[in-house]
């Protein structure tokens, strides 16, 4: 976790002996976020009365269906960032590697969100955590793919950009989807 993008480029050259293989990582993760989404009282739907029921419906599926979502999902992270660094002229499949080290990250961080969530009773100071940790996502994202694309590219500020622009854009057409999945209906 502090040097995630140096961690999975390691693990990609070989040097495997001293990581977790990325994908029993993801589905340890997956199994603890299960646990903890199953064992705790929290519910995302709570915290919005705009769009409850969607939002109801979404937490429904990942709890159905966690493994299916949080490896599904991955594809379509490593196809942004395939396009985004297609300079470092690494393959899909590497993508698709370096993005479940990320997606097993992020998880955690939403794991560790609900566990705190779910000790506290205020929607205010659930809603400003969450941010906090909305923030954290972005920002650990960003970092992981700047750290692992270093070595490709010279320019850091727009290696910076990059990794930011990775980062959000596949965010903000999930949005862009729901938005328009909640329009439509």
């Amino acid at each position: 976790f502090t040097r995630p993008g140096h961690s999975a480029r390691e693990y990609m050259a070989g040097k495997r002996v001293s990581h977790l293989n990325y994908f029993s990582l993801l589905v340890i993760v997956i199994i603890l976020f299960s646990l903890v989404e199953e064992l705790t009282p929290f519910h995302f739907a709570d915290l919005s009365d705009d769009g409850k029921e969607i939002a109801g419906s979404l937490e429904e599926l990942v709890k159905k269906h966690p493994k299916i979502v949080y490896i599904g999902i991955i594809p379509y992270y490593a196809l942004f960032s395939f396009l985004f660094f297609l300079k470092a002229r690494q393959n899909y499949a590497e993508h698709l590697v370096l993005n479940t080290f990320k997606g097993s990250a992020l998880l955690l961080l939403t794991t560790l969100f609900i566990s705190i969530a779910s000790f506290l009773k205020d929607t205010s100071v659930i809603l400003r955590i969450e941010r906090v940790i909305n923030m954290l996502m972005i920002g650990y994202g960003t970092w992981f793919y700047y750290q692992y694309f270093s070595i490709y590219y010279s320019n850091r500020f727009l290696l910076f950009f990059r990794s930011v622009i990775c980062v959000v854009m596949p965010l903000l057409l999930i949005v862009a989807g729901v938005l328009i999945y909640i329009i439509l209906n």
